[in-house]
């Protein structure tokens, strides 16, 4: 463990922390700086400069009552959710869509892992709609895909995360991608192949939704 703060193992993060504050108590100086809150960034006033904080930093905040408002669900919000005749219509009227499969229904759960700092942390997913798998016309590619569905992440379910909070979608594909920044910033890569990343049983990696694709491509009949 550095006492500078950084890099340091998530199985020691209480006692890491807990020794940074009384560290910074005792040894250093405790620091008083005046901000403002701008575009998501916290930055020196009057000089500009941009304000970053360690990782599990403790500060006080103080400022007008009326500056503290209430948060938006995390992800994308708000987001429409289409009951199914309303998202069997929806997909019906693409005129883009040659065939479909609905796969999965409205409440169904998926799961996915993002692993980051030699941690691997399992999400539970609600699906918001039904799920769809389609084949689009004129695609060069005849694999099938899987058609936006509106979804949040319910739970971290290894319970890595001292904070949760829901994060909601469009899609599974922006799901994750949504998930990943709003617990590890920029710190990695947040796109993913969603056919490959979801699955349906905790833990269960080898029950992606690929092999829907599979099956589809193998039995076009499914096809409606």
């Amino acid at each position: 463990m550095k006492l500078s703060g950084v890099a340091i193992s998530l199985a020691d993060e209480r006692n890491a922390i807990f020794f940074y504050i009384v560290y910074c108590k005792i040894k250093l100086a405790m620091k008083t700086k005046i901000l403002i809150y701008k575009n998501g960034h916290f930055y020196d006033n009057p000089n500009g400069q941009r304000i970053e904080l360690q990782e599990g930093a403790q500060i006080r905040i103080e400022a007008e009552e009326n500056c503290f408002i209430e948060a938006q669900p995390a992800g994308t919000w708000p987001v429409e959710q289409k009951d199914s005749k309303q998202k069997s219509t929806e997909i019906a009227n693409d005129s883009k869509i040659e065939k479909s499969e609905k796969i999965l229904s409205r409440g169904s759960f998926l799961y996915f892992k993002i692993p980051h700092s030699n941690k691997k942390y399992e999400f539970k997913v609600e699906l918001l709609e039904d799920l769809y798998m389609v084949k689009k016309k004129n695609r060069k590619k005849s694999d099938s895909v899987l058609y936006d569905c509106t979804c949040v992440t319910k739970e971290e379910i290894t319970n890595n995360l001292e904070f949760f909070e829901e994060v909601f979608a469009k899609s599974l594909n922006e799901l994750h991608k949504n998930t990943f920044v709003h617990f590890f910033g920029n710190d990695g890569n947040p796109a993913c192949n969603a056919i490959d990343r979801f699955y349906e049983k905790p833990g269960e990696e080898g029950l992606s939704l690929r092999r829907y694709r599979k099956r589809n491509n193998s039995e076009p009949n499914l096809f409606t």
